[in-house]
């Protein structure tokens, strides 16, 4: 059953906002967004099977090093005892969020500024918000040192000092932590590929969004953008690019342009970036292979890359390339991946045996490329989980 959609604050309504701009920013740079969330709902039961385990141990240390007699204990005979503890444990529930602000805060570009908190009414969940990327390194610590500090340190206190009263509010507040170790647990088994990976609070949900930038030391893979038409038609008006991968050269600036807003509008086409001056200096992607008349299995995408002449020979494609399947690999489900190149053109069926293709043992033409009538075409599979990429 779908969960029912709770209503934002205004709050939330404002960071809803302002991360959709953001959002839309960093996946115009390149970076793929990948969503670490889950509902507040399911945040409060997951959370609390991730601490049992903790919460186990605790109670397992407890009772073996401690003594039965707790009449020493500062809380334990109290009448007013459970009064106590919920006040102990709201007023830690507030530092606990604290604790997030201040460490969040600390690693935040502009700070403190980029904090916010309050509390989600429908559901009795506090939190606190940073607006403001940060690396894996610190969102961790950032969400595990609240747990720490008012958590497992009183539990540790509460056993030196056989102290009933203390080491129940510590455990109250270790599973309270629940939702931030799913947070934990969730950053630490998600493993983007990519040069630079940036995390940021999701604003409605509990979690994360991570986003990975598909690029290496060289190259940055990225949408395909209008302003770079004339860089465009720098590279694919060279008559040794395009018939090469079976198209015609760019005739025009206007003609490149209209290919970035028709072809290349789509979400598995990227430019192919050089860093060092930010200039698109090729294509690469995956669709339909119906397109190009390869022997493909149903549903089957083909591949397909190049780069301008200046770049020939420097290892670029088969870098798009791997980057390319490392991103099909973490993103999809696509089984395998059917390509391949001009007989006449043996550096491109290298590229692609490089990253994993093999071939099929045979050939076809395709009348719909440029030249592709009499020229065979020597056909390439990539399997997921198949062979190795030869760096």
């Amino acid at each position: 059953m779908k969960e029912k959609q709770r209503k934002l604050s205004k709050a939330e309504l404002r960071r809803k906002v302002a991360f959709d701009a953001e959002n839309e920013r960093r996946i115009a740079e390149g970076y793929v967004r990948h969503d670490l969330t889950v509902s507040v709902a399911k945040a409060n039961w997951l959370g609390l099977l991730v601490t049992m385990p903790f919460v186990l141990v605790l109670m397992g240390l407890f009772t073996v090093l401690t003594p039965m007699d707790y009449e020493e204990s500062s809380m334990a005979d109290a009448s007013f005892f459970p009064l106590v503890v919920v006040a102990v444990v709201l007023l830690l529930t507030v530092l606990h969020e604290l604790i997030h602000g201040a460490v969040f805060g600390w690693f935040a570009p502009h700070r403190y500024k980029a904090i916010q908190f309050g509390v989600i009414w429908s559901m009795l969940t506090p939190y606190c918000a940073c607006t403001e990327p940060l690396t894996r390194n610190q969102y961790l610590l950032g969400a595990a040192m609240p747990t720490i500090v008012v958590g497992f340190l009183p539990a540790t206190i509460a056993i030196a000092m056989n102290d009933l009263g203390w080491f129940v509010i510590a455990l109250i507040m270790v599973i309270g932590g629940g939702g931030d170790m799913l947070i934990i647990l969730k950053l630490l088994t998600f493993h983007a590929k990519g040069e630079e990976t940036v995390f940021c609070d999701h604003p409605t949900l509990p979690g994360l969004v991570a986003y990975a930038q598909l690029g290496t030391d060289r190259i940055l893979l990225r949408p395909w953008r209008e302003e770079d038409a004339e860089a465009l038609f720098k590279y694919a008006s060279d008559a040794e690019v395009g018939p090469r991968a079976g198209w015609a050269p760019h005739r025009s600036v206007e003609e490149s342009l209209e290919i970035i807003r028709t072809v290349f509008h789509n979400d598995t086409t990227w430019a192919i970036v050089w860093k060092e001056t930010q200039e698109p200096i090729g294509a690469i992607g995956y669709g339909p292979s119906c397109e190009c008349d390869l022997p493909a299995r149903p549903d089957e995408p083909t591949v397909g890359y190049w780069v301008g002449k200046p770049y020939w020979n420097r290892g670029i494609c088969s870098e798009a390339l791997r980057l390319l399947l490392e991103h099909i690999c973490s993103t999809t489900t696509i089984p395998s991946l059917i390509s391949g190149h001009y007989v006449d053109n043996p550096a491109s069926g290298r590229v692609m045996e490089k990253c994993g293709f093999k071939e099929m043992g045979e050939t076809c033409c395709s009348p719909r490329l440029v030249g592709g009538a009499d020229r065979p075409i020597r056909v390439l599979r990539w399997e997921r989980g198949g062979a190795k990429v030869r760096k």
